[in-house]
């Protein structure tokens, strides 16, 4: 393979006329402070109020408005949709390699505008950089992959929006203030009844590393775990009546697959369930290694806590 996914570049949320209530929930359950989008890398014509960017950990989670940001690829949406996880980005390090892999396979790329990208490169930057995006109707989700230009680029996408481009940059330990005593990411999780389709696609064509496979009790799903970039993927297929059942049923902005939750190592669980249940936040499972919490309190989003990586983890060996 001659492209590389190198990280996970943002998971997007996407609340509906709901932005400064959710940039209220992070800063009071996550302790985390947000940043809106950097003016340096705006395309000429783009609102600078449509979204904000929370790192937490080494995961730079986005939320976006669309009625804020209106276009073929955050359409507008219905008034009253609910708030959801409506993208998953990665970044790639040879976009135009990238390309060509997904044309072999058959697969159309959209470009910024919504375009199919025709031939074997990847289109012109923006101001940040080179954007591809897949058409969910083919793969089953909204999936982007993005590479930032020149050096002196990455250094001020470090400064204005990914600390994680900056020299030197390592995993921050935890801090003693965090009320959720966060190491790292554990896994995201997503959701489809077409799982060999969407192994293929993590696998095949992406080139994760199958590391698990087991049943996933508290979600109800018979789950694979994919190593991907600086991440693990959990791809969950529902089974039963449950919590991942009655998600992946609500097949948001018509997508087949669903990206139900973010699920984070904690140095202390005890310490994250009582912070949760001290800010109103309700708990969907709550186990001695593993809580979750109800997306009607926490943004559209299930957020899991656990004391351990999944098995096969490269980052436990």
């Amino acid at each position: 393979m001659s492209f590389k996914i190198t990280a996970n570049f943002h998971p997007t949320l996407r609340t509906v006329g709901g932005l400064d209530a959710a940039r209220a929930w992070f800063q009071r359950v996550f302790g985390r402070p947000c940043r809106g989008p950097s003016k340096t890398f705006l395309t000429k014509g783009f609102p600078d109020n449509y979204c904000f960017t929370t790192m937490i950990q080494e995961v730079l989670f986005d939320t976006l408005d669309p009625l804020r940001f209106p276009s073929r690829i955050h359409p507008t949406p219905e008034v009253g949709a609910p708030p959801h996880l409506g993208m998953l980005a990665w970044y790639v390090d040879d976009h135009d390699a990238l390309v060509r892999a997904f044309h072999r396979q058959g697969i159309r790329l959209l470009d910024p505008r919504g375009e199919v990208v025709e031939g074997d490169r990847a289109p012109a930057p923006t101001a940040p950089g080179v954007v591809t995006l897949t058409d969910a109707k083919q793969v089953g989700f909204d999936y982007e992959f993005f590479t930032v230009g020149n050096t002196p680029l990455h250094q001020a996408w470090g400064r204005e929006l990914d600390p994680r481009f900056e020299t030197g940059w390592r995993l921050p330990p935890v801090a003693p203030d965090d009320p959720l005593a966060l190491e790292c990411c554990a896994w995201h999780t997503l959701l489809s009844d077409k799982p060999e389709r969407q192994r293929d696609f993590f696998v095949e064509l992406l080139g994760g590393r199958m590391i698990h496979a087991a049943p996933n009790e508290a979600l109800g799903t018979q789950s694979v775990y994919v190593a991907l970039g600086d991440g693990v993927y959990e791809l969950g297929r529902p089974v039963r009546e449950g919590l991942a059942m009655n998600d992946w049923r609500r097949h948001l902005r018509g997508m087949d697959d669903c990206y139900h939750g973010i699920t984070f190592k904690t140095a202390d669980l005890h310490k994250a369930r009582g912070h949760l249940r001290a800010e109103g936040v309700g708990l969907v499972v709550d186990e001695p290694d593993l809580i979750v919490t109800d997306a009607e309190d926490s943004v559209g989003v299930y957020w899991g806590f656990t004391t351990k990586l999944a098995s096969g983890d490269p980052r436990g060996d």
